[in-house]
């Protein structure tokens, strides 16, 4: 039996409004938040979203959006800036627009700012899609100091991006429906490429690079509901924020099915209503961190 891979979200000011116990609920269990974007904007909500996600429990790290028009030592420092708390993920440079510049300048700002904060941070991750980072020049430099969250919708599996053996974080969707966001299709949804218990230990392993210590997990607030009762099924699922709350009677009518397939669909499950191995086990790895 796979274990699922450890799901998340990515923000900024489009997601003004956020309740952030309810991401992690859903099953959100880390969020990528916008902080800065070129040399002089700050986003509106990064000081809110940064400190309630932590609060939540949510494992979160910043990004940054790279303007290549502007001086790239710059926008480090002012991204820097903003960081007194450092999160328990990378900062993220994220890559995805040329502004007119040649892209082997692009290039250039990249690492300029890559060196920067990562002697401030540890090393950093790089968010791009293969459509802009492919035509790039190809700059072993960068790749090695740097791990790949990469954007690819809609696909099965990620397109590869020049340089990269694998990717640590995949964005695949950028309309996604999240508990605790308001309004339908509005979210990026993302994988770290691994389990929650991995996804732990390569936080801890940015925190020490930090100094620091690794987030503790937190125990369980309730009794495991028993997940093969109807009962139980229906208790995890208002664990996890259901909306509407589903009745708990212990009756598997249509109601309970329809809010089983949702929790399906998120975990990338089959769709067919029945609590079966696979989806108990997801079940229980949400439910370890609420």
């Amino acid at each position: 039996m796979t274990t699922p891979l450890a799901e998340g979200i990515d923000v900024s000011a489009y997601q003004p409004t956020v309740d952030w116990n309810k991401v992690l609920g859903g099953g959100a269990l880390f969020a990528f938040i916008k902080a800065t974007e070129g040399t002089g904007l700050i986003d509106k909500f990064f000081v809110d979203h940064w400190a309630k996600a932590k609060a939540s429990g949510i494992l979160r790290g910043a990004y940054h959006f790279f303007r290549p028009a502007q001086d790239a030592a710059a926008q480090a420092h002012h991204f820097l800036d903003q960081l007194f708390d450092p999160g328990e993920l990378p900062p993220v440079l994220d890559v995805e627009v040329a502004d007119n510049i040649p892209l082997a300048r692009i290039q250039d700002g990249v690492n300029a700012f890559i060196d920067i904060v990562a002697a401030s941070l540890a090393r950093p991750l790089i968010y791009t899609s293969p459509g802009f980072w492919n035509p790039l020049p190809t700059r072993t430099d960068i790749v090695s100091k740097t791990d790949l969250w990469v954007a690819n919708w809609l696909v099965h599996a990620p397109m590869a991006c020049k340089g990269y053996a694998s990717w640590t974080f995949w964005q695949y969707a950028n309309a996604a429906t999240v508990p605790g966001i308001p309004g339908a299709l509005n979210v990026d949804a993302n994988r770290f490429n691994g389990t929650l218990a991995e996804l732990h230990a390569y936080s801890a392993a940015y925190l020490s690079a930090l100094g620091g210590a690794a987030p503790p997990v937190p125990p369980p607030t309730h009794p495991p509901p028993d997940l093969t009762t109807t009962l139980g099924v229906q208790q995890a699922l208002n664990l996890l924020g259901q909306a509407p709350p589903l009745k708990e009677d212990g009756v598997r009518g249509p109601k309970t099915i329809a809010a089983i397939e949702i929790f399906q669909k998120k975990a990338g499950l089959v769709q067919d209503g029945v609590v079966g191995p696979k989806t108990q086990a997801a079940l229980r790895a949400v439910l370890s961190v609420v």
